[in-house]
């Protein structure tokens, strides 16, 4: 399992298993019930995550891995 937070505090990604993540938005200034969703991950072989500085939305960037070698790297703004 792999886990990231965003650099503001707003999202929560959790690599549950091959293909499934679970992103969990953060408003830890309200008391609204947290309302977790299910993304998938078009490619299985996802072995480190991690979000990005610098944008106005959550990116969450990947890597992959086939046959020993890392062979991608994928960002996707996540959208709330």
């Amino acid at each position: 399992m792999l886990g990231a937070l965003d650099p503001q505090c707003s999202v929560i990604a959790l690599h549950l298993y091959s293909g499934l993540l679970k992103i969990v938005p953060l408003k830890l200034d309200t008391n609204e019930e947290l309302r977790a969703f299910n993304c998938r991950l078009d490619d299985l072989h996802a072995i480190d995550m991690q979000f990005l500085w610098g944008y106005n939305r959550p990116t969450l960037a990947y890597l992959t891995v086939r046959r020993g070698v890392v062979i991608h790297t994928y960002n996707s703004p996540i959208q709330l």
